[in-house]
């Protein structure tokens, strides 16, 4: 009887392991989530402070694409909307699955550009970047949305944004300057503006 006993306990406990070990098997070989593999810091750190973005850099590559498709910095931009439609969007590979089709809107002054975001930065989900780039003008800002209340991203991102609010501040008294905030509004969100 004990014997028994202890024979049925060893082949749950066998089987326990085995179901344990299939599972992580399984898990290696099931696809990867775009909210599990985008952890998109690296690509909007210069959020963190509104800092340019160097040269070259994956986000400016990107922004540029997107500036040049949808911008209208020229008065022959009518003339060009054949050429621009043709412009390809820079993505970095390994972020396709994260960045989703940007959509244009005129707004009049400047073009509203809103891409879908999956994952996350800082910590925080994120939900999509708004671009303004101006019509023939200076405006040129952009918005990370979060899928966070502003309080998470004023406790997470509050004092290095206005860090780079106070570097925009000081960099405006020779010309070169933007500003950087927290707006008000839910969900949070971080605003770098550098219209001229």
């Amino acid at each position: 009887m004990l014997f028994n006993a202890q024979s049925r306990l060893n082949t749950h406990s066998m089987a326990a392991r085995l179901l344990a070990g299939a599972a992580i098997f399984m898990s290696a070989l099931l696809p990867v989530t775009a909210a599990h593999a985008a952890g998109l810091d690296g690509f909007l750190s210069g959020f963190r402070a509104c800092d340019y973005a160097d040269e070259g850099d994956p986000f400016e590559r990107f922004v540029h694409s997107l500036a040049e498709r949808y911008g209208n910095p020229f008065t022959d931009a009518p003339a060009r909307a054949a050429e621009r439609a043709e412009v390809a969007i820079v993505v970095p590979p390994e972020l396709a699955s994260a960045i989703g089709r940007p959509k244009s809107q005129n707004q009049g002054d400047h073009t509203l550009v809103t891409v879908p975001l999956k994952g996350s930065f800082g910590g925080l989900a994120v939900s999509r970047l708004e671009f303004a780039f101006g019509n023939e003008n200076g405006i040129n800002a952009a918005t990370l949305v979060f899928s966070a209340s502003r309080a998470d991203v004023v406790k997470a991102f509050g004092a290095s944004v206005a860090r780079g609010n106070k570097k925009g501040e000081e960099q405006g008294q020779d010309g070169a300057g933007y500003s950087a905030e927290i707006p008000t509004e839910e969900p949070g969100r971080i605003l770098c503006d550098w219209s001229t």
